[in-house]
């Protein structure tokens, strides 16, 4: 009877933390809502620059400023070229032709940056 009641309670602890782990909150996304000026730094800064909250962020010598770039572009067009810029001259042709092929002295490279991280950096491009 003993070794039952041990069985049932192991059990019913089991159940129990089971189901507060399938019902846990999400954790934080990887990036912090306010972490989007560093990131851009890290990421995109020394190339590009963006003006933010009345402050430029970043030195951006030899891109293109990229304030207010979010509200020209889709952001499909801005994650795509940001992570694999040839997949993006390949999917969006035109934008590539016309605004960015020979106009800079240097080619965008690819950027490891997952998705919590890039989606604040395009909140500040608005």
């Amino acid at each position: 009877m003993k070794n039952k009641n041990i069985l049932s309670i192991a059990t019913l602890l089991i159940f129990v933390g089971a189901t507060s782990i399938a019902f846990a909150e999400e954790p934080a996304s990887e990036a912090s809502t306010n972490e989007g000026p560093e990131l851009f730094k890290k990421y995109c800064g020394k190339c590009h620059m963006v003006k933010a909250d009345g402050k430029k962020i970043g030195r951006g010598k030899t891109g293109p400023d990229l304030t207010g770039y979010a509200e020209k572009r889709s952001p499909e067009f801005l994650a795509l070229y940001s992570k694999d810029p040839k997949a993006a001259q390949t999917k969006f042709p035109d934008i590539y032709e016309n605004e960015i092929k020979g106009k800079y002295k240097t080619r965008m490279k690819k950027i490891d940056i997952n998705d919590a991280e890039l989606e604040q950096i395009l909140k500040l491009l608005k």
